[in-house]
């Protein structure tokens, strides 16, 4: 449950703070760190199962509490975000928060402005998620999240299977080859940190899911497959994954105003759990009922979807400000008093964000 509430919570915090050229590479660099853990995390494993043997679960989830720990004690004084501050009426604090972080000053005004501009305020409920352009919005992150997902979970149990075949799937070695895998996805998600904010949020998630389908579509050849062919396949599908993978947390603070962003992007969040763990447990009773071949062709049909999902109601938020991409179509923004004071505030900590 704590995990659960960290992901909306600390990177809806991050969307908040950033320049807007910056925000989807950033905000990915949190996906990439979490495929960065993973990897850390199975070779500690390892290393722990060496040398503990049948005891090393026990040492296993007591070290989660080391980096749970550091992690505490580094965010001791981490400012809370401007615009939900400004939003409870709580200017004078946005304005210290602002000036303790980026050592800047912002006029009230400027605070107010951006405010009103995002039109937040009178938007605080839960159920808004479920009506409307936020309906779609909801849908759009959750399923695209978890089409992206499901497949990549399963694939996650697969891969040690194949790199058996080179030795490093049975016993505690398959740590290590779960590890190579978590690296094969960090790589891919390398160049997509660069594509969002240079070529843009929607091309990126739309072929990203259309060339992601290929690999797997190959694989459902099953067992005929050359094991050349199997491992191309594997980290083909593990590079291109990487788009929507940096995405997962980009989107659902982008198209949600400040008042809701975080409950928005914990729904998304839930969404996903379930490919998550419909691609962890049913893959196994999937390959024993239905093949390697059929259970792969599951998959690519699983990320056909995403990419329906994706070309049908994927949105352009490049380059904008977050009052820009979680405005409801069709209404007017209030602006800032003033060109000369707007641009002002486009450079301030509080309009970067």
């Amino acid at each position: 449950m704590a995990i659960g509430a960290d992901y909306p919570i600390a990177t809806s915090l991050l969307a908040e703070w950033v320049p807007n050229k910056h925000r989807g590479r950033l905000l990915g660099i949190l996906i990439l760190a979490w495929y960065v853990g993973a990897a850390a995390a199975y070779v500690v494993g390892y290393v722990m199962a060496e040398i503990a043997g049948n005891g090393s679960w026990r040492w296993m989830l007591a070290s989660g509490a080391v980096l749970s720990a550091l992690i505490l004690l580094m965010r001791i004084g981490t400012p809370e975000s401007p615009l939900w501050l400004v939003n409870k009426g709580r200017t004078a604090d946005a304005q210290k928060a602002i000036k303790k972080a980026l050592d800047r000053t912002v006029p009230v005004e400027e605070l107010l402005a951006a405010s009103a501009a995002e039109q937040s305020v009178e938007r605080s409920r839960f159920r808004d998620l479920f009506q409307g352009t936020y309906l779609r919005r909801t849908l759009f992150c959750g399923l695209f999240y978890m089409c992206q997902i499901t497949p990549m979970f399963a694939l996650y149990t697969f891969g040690p299977s194949i790199l058996g075949s080179f030795g490093l799937g049975e016993g505690n070695e398959s740590n290590l080859g779960s590890a190579l895998i978590s690296v094969v996805f960090v790589l891919g998600c390398i160049p997509a940190l660069r594509l969002v904010d240079r070529v843009g949020r929607r091309p990126v998630i739309v072929w990203s899911f259309a060339l992601m389908v290929l690999p797997l579509a190959v694989l459902g050849g099953g067992n005929a497959l050359p094991i050349a062919v199997v491992v191309v396949c594997f980290c083909a599908y593990a590079l291109l994954s990487g788009g929507p993978t940096v995405l997962e947390w980009t989107y659902p603070n982008e198209l949600f105003p400040t008042a809701i962003r975080a409950t928005a992007g914990g729904v998304a969040t839930s969404i996903s759990r379930i490919g998550a763990a419909a691609g962890t447990y049913l893959l196994p009773i999937s390959l024993d009922r239905l093949g390697i071949g059929t259970t792969m062709l599951i998959g690519a049909g699983i990320t056909g979807v995403g990419w329906l999902v994706s070309f049908a109601w994927a949105e352009e938020t490049r380059g904008r400000t977050l009052a820009e991409t979680s405005a409801l179509p069709g209404i007017t923004r209030p602006a800032a008093a003033g060109g000369e004071r707007r641009d002002s505030l486009r450079e301030s900590g509080l309009g970067r964000s």
